[in-house]
């Protein structure tokens, strides 16, 4: 795999997404180098491939050495549910009341009655839930689709309803442990895409936090990539 990808990849500085700077940013490093990836600091991969199915197989060759390469500095022979085991112990998992869920979605569909919720039970964003550790961007997607950071409400703390409906007003998804991942949308297309979005933007952090804990998104760039997400794209696509 890393015969495929031509050499060491190169890490490209950060700048906002969509910019010029960016752009000019990633052409260097990819003049300077033989390797046909790049990554982009809190953006994700670049990869260069011949045809589209060509560099989708770089993007997943580059995907599994990334994994290999955090698990080896975890814990040699480690997997990744020893990973998330370590981070958030499945032991300190809150029992949800199924009345309890049932409830909470009553209420809330009361209120954004012209939402669509729904609840998604990805490792990562379970794991993040079992921690109770608020998630901010580390990558420029997180950002866009859900907001300045990814929140934490506990159902038993008090007024719970009421702390999940005040984060969902300014953000698309909070974290419930015993439960996982609470989404809001427009339609189902932008529930997946949210869900999507919330997995990776955990797994970042989660991975992350064993590698020296990684480098946030400034918080004026987060709401500055959100207002122009909401202002624009999201328009778009219910255009």
């Amino acid at each position: 795999d890393r015969e495929r990808l031509g050499g060491t990849v190169p890490c490209v500085r950060y700048a906002l997404p969509t910019t010029r700077r960016l752009a000019i940013l990633a052409e260097d490093a990819a003049a300077g180098s033989s390797c046909r990836a790049l990554l982009l600091s809190n953006h994700g991969a670049l990869c260069l491939g011949s045809t589209i199915e060509d560099a989708l197989q770089l993007a997943l060759d580059l995907e599994e050495i990334a994994e290999k390469e955090i698990l080896s500095r975890f814990s040699i022979g480690a997997t990744r549910r020893d990973l998330l085991e370590h981070y958030a112990p499945t032991s300190s998992v809150t029992v949800v009341d199924e009345r309890a869920e049932k409830k909470l979605l009553e209420v809330l569909s009361t209120h954004f009655s012209k939402k669509k919720l729904v609840i998604h039970k990805g490792p990562y964003l379970s794991a993040a839930a079992r921690a109770r550790k608020t998630i901010y961007p580390m990558v420029d997607d997180l950002a866009q689709l859900i907001g300045p950071s990814l929140p934490v409400v506990d159902l038993d703390s008090p007024f719970a309803s009421v702390l999940v409906r005040k984060a969902l007003m300014t953000r698309n998804a909070v974290l419930i442990p015993g439960l996982g991942c609470l989404c809001i949308g427009n339609d189902d297309s932008e529930l997946e895409a949210t869900s999507m979005v919330a997995e990776k933007g955990c797994r970042v952090a989660i991975e992350s936090s064993f590698l020296g804990g990684g480098y946030r998104i400034s918080w004026p760039e987060t709401l500055l990539m959100r207002a122009i997400f909401l202002a624009k794209y999201s328009k778009k696509a219910a255009g």
